[in-house]
């Protein structure tokens, strides 16, 4: 388990079933990707562990982690059509899903924000890709919402 899923609360048996389905995007874009997902207040639920060898000697300080997130978020705010696909000025392919109402209503108003970097410089987001990646990145958004709806529901009960 990465450095930054330890107090996430996302179960290890959770976390293999994204794993597969991020492996799966990799599939489908041609290569690894890292991914990062976050709650509302930016606190992360999920990313696999790709993401913990950027620096140098192997690690990723939680620095670099917050300056990665930083990115995604101001370059979104750059795209006022809900963000779907960009590239960033370093030539890694971001996408950041915001999910659709119907998704949102499943956790109550949360906001879950998916942000992929992948390594290849040469890799296209087009529709066929968004017809493929669309499903699989509902389920996660779905998985985890469940997972954010069951701790609130503890946090209330104690």
């Amino acid at each position: 388990m990465s450095a930054c899923q330890k107090n996430s609360g996302v179960s290890p048996k959770l976390i293999a079933i994204i794993e597969d389905k991020v492996k799966k995007i990799g599939g489908i874009l041609g290569g690894p990707s890292k991914i990062v997902i976050l709650n509302a207040s930016d606190e992360i639920l999920y990313c696999n562990s790709d993401l913990i060898s950027d620096t140098q000697d192997g690690r990723t300080t939680k620095e670099d982690l917050q300056d990665q997130i930083t990115n995604v978020k101001e370059s979104c705010n750059r795209f006022s059509t809900g963000c779907q696909y960009f590239t960033d000025h370093k030539s890694n392919g971001i996408i950041h899903v915001q999910g659709k109402k119907s998704l949102f209503s499943v956790y109550q108003g949360e906001k879950i924000t998916l942000a992929f970097f992948t390594e290849m410089r040469d890799v296209q987001f087009n529709s066929d890709n968004d017809k493929e990646m669309e499903p699989i990145i509902h389920d996660i958004i779905l998985l985890l919402a469940n997972v954010m709806k069951q701790k609130k529901t503890v946090d209330k009960t104690h």
